[in-house]
């Protein structure tokens, strides 16, 4: 099996190649840049990525390893330099070696299934805390999804879990039984919920639906004292695995997937330890382009939790972009102009500034509305960023 590089091989060697760059089912889903890493950090990411769906036999995958043989070129475009390439020229190999496919799979599970983990199972509670509703500490379990942890959702109010708002949310926002559940049991009656909304004509599409989840966490953890306690004094790498199988033949499931869940939680135990901050985006009017408002933010060294907006024009909007483009929840401070007249602005800065933590603030060096909001943050002896920008 050869690995060839699209720009340097010949019209005769391309022919009858597979192609294995992003978008085909054995692409690379890591970019070599900032936020991936090199060559080499991103084939490593690839490795892990491309064990776990070979292991849950993804079919896909699966398909597009099998369907290869030993005189397979494959095409991308980073050799001589480390590719992913490489990866699945060893999987093949490993998956094909005499014995029938299915044979190999288990060999390749034994393999792989740890070796790709960070942590190992038997050090949950020293090297780490796996999050999870079965794990070995109680900060693990209580963090998972399934846990009962009763919170009030500013905008959709009592839930006994986060799984349950997850479904709740997921179908509709409409089966308000999914409230009261916690446990396996707001899974089992989310799947059934689910399973009669498929009969039915379809599961509605959430918009923001990962900023949602990650706004139910947030409450989860505010609203609960001793939980916020023991996750503020942790100091253990928080990641997410499940155990299977009796001790002397331990299988273990890695979901990438949901890797936001504990990566955002770990981003909230930040936030309880000063680390990061609920940052209110607020400036002027005039100012309409979002990589302003970007450039700030990188500048400014804040690690966001979530976005704060005064739901003005100009800047507070281009904050909520940001917030998107960040998958952060953002938390709303409308004026009242209505009833509160001319005062309505300076009222919802001095919310928005008891509310948030921190403030990002990009001014045109002219408008009155940044200087309200800097003297209430100065007023509560809060920290923020001022981003002036000359149009």
């Amino acid at each position: 099996m050869e690995i060839l590089n699209k720009h340097t091989a010949s019209a005769e060697d391309l022919k009858g190649s597979v192609y294995i760059g992003r978008g085909s089912p054995l692409g690379n889903p890591y970019p070599v840049g900032e936020e991936h890493g090199n060559n080499e950090e991103v084939v490593q990411k690839y490795r892990k990525y491309l064990a776990q769906k070979l292991i849950s036999r993804d079919p896909k995958i699966e398909n597009a390893i099998r369907s290869l043989s030993p005189d397979s070129r494959l095409v991308c475009f980073c050799k001589p330099k480390p590719c992913h390439g490489d990866v699945v020229k060893e999987f093949y190999y490993e998956l094909h070696n005499g014995t029938d496919y299915d044979q190999a799979l288990r060999s390749f599970k034994e393999k792989h299934n740890l070796d790709r983990l960070d942590y190992y199972p038997e050090d949950d509670g020293v090297t780490h805390i796996n999050v999870w509703s079965k794990a070995k500490t109680p900060l693990g379990r209580s963090l998972s999804n399934f846990a009962h942890t009763p919170f009030d959702h500013p905008i959709h109010g009592h839930f006994s879990s986060v799984e349950g708002f997850w479904y709740w949310l997921s179908t509709g926002g409409t089966r308000n039984e999914l409230r009261s559940v916690y446990g396996f049991q707001s899974k089992k009656l989310g799947r059934l919920i689910r399973e009669e909304l498929e009969k039915a004509g379809g599961i509605p599409i959430v918009e923001n639906f990962e900023a949602q989840i990650k706004k139910a966490l947030l409450c989860k953890i505010e609203q609960n004292d001793v939980l916020k306690e023991t996750l503020k004094n942790s100091d253990l790498p928080l990641t997410h695995y499940y155990v299977w199988g009796e001790p002397s033949n331990i299988k273990v499931t890695v979901p990438d997937s949901y890797s936001w869940i504990h990566e955002y939680l770990s981003d909230i135990r930040d936030w309880l330890n000063g680390k990061a901050y609920k940052l209110i985006v607020a400036g002027s009017r005039s100012i309409k382009e979002l990589r302003l408002v970007e450039e700030a933010y990188s500048q400014a060294h804040m690690k966001a939790i979530e976005i704060v907006s005064g739901c003005a024009p100009g800047v507070d909007r281009l904050g909520e972009e940001l917030a998107k483009k960040l998958i952060l929840p953002v938390e709303r401070f409308p004026a009242d102009w209505d009833n509160l007249g001319k005062g309505a602005g300076h009222i919802r800065n001095g919310q928005m500034a008891k509310y948030g933590d921190a403030g990002l603030l990009v001014w045109d060096g002219v408008s009155p509305g940044t200087q309200s909001m800097i003297k209430q943050l100065e007023m509560l002896n809060k920290p923020y960023f001022l981003s002036k920008v000359n149009l």
